[in-house]
């Protein structure tokens, strides 16, 4: 039917689509009163999508949950390998991004910035699982962004997750960290050594959550004067006691 310039079937298509679908009069008469201010336009962030946008946000998770990772492309590059992967892993070859970007980036991805931090004390403990150890430092940050954000004074924010976060010293002299409770027989077998395969899932999995993985070393954790990376946590002996809670 494509190849007719007057095909009827097309044309009527095209006539319901812009005169009984579109509705296009009342669409421009929406956009003059937009224009000359009749309708007011105004800003919100929510955390859960709208009534009107929930059907697009449905389609797009459901696109996510199915879809495979089948390349959309249909023929493979040319481009010989080698090449691709000088591109893609020389440090030479890559831009330089300022410190202050990645110092904002890195309060995102820790739930620091304001708009990022949790909203109540389910949402804190959640967070201290996903983000698997940290700092007495990056928990005293995290604790007054989140009674920043909320206005819930501290003690009703940990209130009702009592001993589900504690504090916890892996090894003599090792650096003392915050964590969550039922995660915690976890970060034992690994960080004690006993199994090196769970100490490299607990360390790939704590670095997600670093912008500028080459500061950190040396850097973050001061009150051992170790380096928070793999030797950070690794001790040297046996634990140090047992849990405790995290200060407040």
């Amino acid at each position: 039917m494509s190849r007719y310039e007057d095909f009827p079937l097309l044309l009527e298509a095209w006539r319901t689509c812009l005169k009984d679908e579109f509705d296009l009069p009342q669409l421009g008469k929406v956009l003059e009163e937009l224009e000359a201010g009749t309708i007011r336009v105004s800003e919100v962030s929510t955390p859960s999508p709208s009534p009107f946008c929930g059907e697009l946000v449905w389609k797009q998770t459901n696109t996510l949950m199915y879809e495979d990772d089948s390349p959309q492309g249909h023929a493979a590059t040319n481009l010989r390998g080698d090449l691709v992967r000088e591109l893609a892993l020389s440090s030479d070859l890559r831009p330089r991004i300022d410190a202050g970007v990645i110092a904002v980036f890195q309060e995102k991805l820790q739930r620091t910035a304001p708009g990022y931090a949790p909203r109540d004390s389910r949402e804190l403990l959640d967070w201290v699982k996903e983000r698997v150890l940290l700092t007495l430092d990056e928990w005293e940050r995290l604790l007054d962004a989140s009674v920043a954000e909320t206005g819930i004074p501290r003690d009703d924010l940990l209130a009702p997750i009592a001993g589900k976060i504690v504090e916890h010293r892996f090894g003599e002299g090792g650096v003392p960290c915050v964590a969550a409770a039922e995660i915690l027989p976890r970060l034992r077998r690994g960080l004690d050594g006993a199994d090196e395969e769970s100490l490299e899932a607990i360390v790939a999995e704590w670095l997600r959550f670093y912008g500028d993985r080459a500061r950190i070393r040396g850097t973050d954790i001061r009150s051992s004067g170790r380096p928070p990376g793999v030797s950070a946590f690794r001790p040297r002996g046996r634990g140090a006691g047992g849990p405790r809670p995290p200060r407040r």
